[in-house]
């Protein structure tokens, strides 16, 4: 039923059930499990403008 499955998390209690509930699903369908870690920076952000980090 699912080749693949994409787990958005920003660390919250939510997503830590979200990502056990994908982790059953992936393992269930064989699938595999790509996981995006979501940063909030507009805390940080002093003068409007914005950034992608990827690693």
């Amino acid at each position: 039923m699912y080749e693949r499955i994409l787990l958005p998390t920003d660390g919250s209690d939510e997503a830590k059930q979200a990502a056990a509930h994908a982790i059953d699903l992936a393992e269930k369908y064989d699938a595999t499990l790509d996981v995006l870690s979501v940063v909030d920076t507009r805390a940080y952000d002093t003068e409007g403008i914005t950034s992608v980090v990827m690693g």
